[in-house]
């Protein structure tokens, strides 16, 4: 295929991988856009360092996360737990009467049982979370005579 290039006739490359030196020889004003795989090697990105040691979240954060995650855990387990076993909500949802197939299998009463097990086992998440919190201080240790 030849192209007219500002008035040059050059090959077009089928795709972008053949006009690599092109796009080269081009781009001669910004000579380090694209640069030389020997230079790529030489200049490897050096991994960051890394603090061993990071410092913990104040303790007023770590117990307001952990009343929002335990709310929040309790909170949707109360709601899957007793939603499927509510008719006027359950039995004339309208996204699960338009699909047809999903409605049969969602009004059977294990399948029920089930997402009820699924909200209980979320309040337990919830419960447990609250029950084996420990607290990470953020300063040192200091010993006491």
């Amino acid at each position: 295929m030849v192209a007219s290039i500002r008035g040059t006739t050059e090959p077009r490359p089928l795709c972008y991988l053949e006009c690599w030196e092109t796009l080269r020889i081009r781009m001669n004003v910004q000579p380090h856009l694209i640069s030389d795989a020997s230079e790529a090697q030489l200049a490897a990105p050096q991994p960051p360092v890394r603090d061993p040691s990071p410092t913990p979240a104040p303790v007023w954060l770590q117990r307001f996360s952990l009343f929002i995650l335990v709310l929040f855990c309790i909170y949707l387990g109360i709601i899957v737990t007793v939603l499927p076993w509510w008719k006027d909500i359950w039995d004339k949802n309208m996204f699960l009467t338009s699909h047809p197939q999903l409605w049969a299998i969602l009004r059977l009463g294990p399948v029920r049982g089930v997402i009820s097990g699924l909200g209980l086992l979320d309040i337990w998440i919830g419960v447990s979370e609250a029950i084996h919190y420990r607290e990470q201080s953020t300063s040192a240790p200091t010993r006491r005579n």
